[in-house]
């Protein structure tokens, strides 16, 4: 599953430009060494434990906004996707996973356990222009995993 946030990084890295300013510091390699872009925050508590991304990607597909948030480490073998959200729309709005009439999503890692899914819970986009999207999120994965105070602050 790793190889396949990997090349998913790569072709997110395809699409979105890397922003110059606020580059976020992790010590090791940069978001611009991977094309991301920085300087943007997506961060939430994951069963009582932050989850904060480095960079961040966004793009918009068939209608749908894309959201993945990455950690970086050390090397290209040391990135890690702990979050990617998908709202089922282009514009402000509540976005509820799990009713079966909106297609988002959100999918987390959660350390080394494999990936989870979202269940049920709401994307609540309040700002949603060429220049910032931004909002809150919080949901509940089949196996139990909460996540909750969830936020984003990105360029599109």
């Amino acid at each position: 599953m790793r190889a396949h946030h990997l090349l998913m990084a790569l072709a997110l890295a395809f699409f979105s430009g890397c922003d110059s300013g606020g580059e976020t510091d992790t010590g090791n390699a940069s978001c611009a060494e991977f094309s991301f872009r920085s300087g943007g925050m997506i961060t939430a508590d994951v069963d009582g434990q932050p989850l904060r991304s480095d960079c961040y990607n966004t793009f918009v597909e068939s209608g749908l906004t894309h959201i993945t948030g990455y950690e970086i480490g050390a090397s290209e073998t040391d990135l890690r996707t702990p979050i990617t959200i998908v709202i089922g729309g282009t514009t402000e709005g509540t976005y509820r996973i799990g009713d079966g009439s909106d297609p988002s999503t959100i999918q987390i890692s959660v350390g080394d356990a494999s990936d989870e899914r979202a269940e049920s819970g709401v994307i609540q986009v309040t700002e949603y222009s060429a220049a910032r999207l931004r909002g809150t999120f919080s949901f509940v994965t089949s196996s139990g995993v909460s996540v909750s105070d969830g936020t984003f602050d990105v360029a599109p």
